[in-house]
């Protein structure tokens, strides 16, 4: 009888795996709520004990699907803007801030945005865009660094300027950064011809991150015609 149960004990520590083990092809974290399954087909499933009741993450918006290619009254300023920014003008320099404070008749210029009145009172997170080129400040002394200097959004700070160039239209300025209260960003960029035949303002607001990126879109098809 001592025999048998000699043997028994034998198989029983051959074949028997002990109570906490886990199964044959599992890699056992330090965690005791995640396990790692390994398979035939490799595929790796992970068991998270969590409230299920809790929200999902929030996901980034998506990109813009469609753009309208746009111009100002002139014909001198043509752009690329998402088709969402459906609220738009093109007669002139409505500009967030500018050294003309509220006067159009700076020289050419368009807007777009989600909404245009909200997007120029800058109180609201709008996305939107403004583009505007000036002969007249040329002639009026306005030089580069006074240009970049005008744009300051309250309950915003800036960082540094740095040099900007739009190499194919032989533009080169400054653009700065501001982040704002709200969490968004807005974009002021002053440029200038090497000859200065005209002054060129851009100003942007970036809410989320496919405004970053139609704010590229923008810089890319940008085209000057001054006659």
């Amino acid at each position: 009888m001592g025999a048998l149960a000699g043997v028994a004990a034998v198989v029983l520590t051959i074949i028997g795996f002990p109570k906490d083990s886990p199964p044959a092809g599992a890699i056992q974290s330090g965690n005791d709520n995640v396990s790692i399954q390994g398979g035939n087909n490799n595929c790796i499933q992970c068991a998270v004990d969590r409230d299920p009741s809790s929200p999902a993450p929030p996901q980034p918006p998506p990109a813009y699907g469609a753009y309208d290619r746009i111009k100002d009254l002139t014909g001198t300023i043509t752009v690329d803007v998402p088709a969402e920014w459906n609220s738009r003008r093109s007669n002139g320099w409505h500009a967030s801030m500018s050294p003309y404070h509220r006067d159009v008749n700076v020289g050419p210029g368009l807007n777009a945005a989600v909404n245009v009145d909200d997007w120029i009172d800058g109180i609201m997170p709008v996305p939107g865009v403004f583009i505007g080129t000036s002969e007249r400040m040329i002639r009026d002394g306005i030089t580069l660094d006074r240009l970049a200097s005008v744009f300051s959004p309250s309950g915003c700070r800036s960082g540094p300027a740095r040099p900007y160039r739009i190499a194919r239209l032989g533009l080169d300025g400054l653009l700065r950064e501001w982040t704002c209260n709200g969490g968004h960003q807005w974009i002021d960029i002053a440029l200038e011809q090497p000859d200065r035949h005209y002054l060129m303002n851009l100003q942007a607001t970036i809410v989320s991150d496919r405004d970053r990126a139609a704010f590229e879109r923008i810089a890319q098809s940008l085209d000057i015609r001054h006659r």
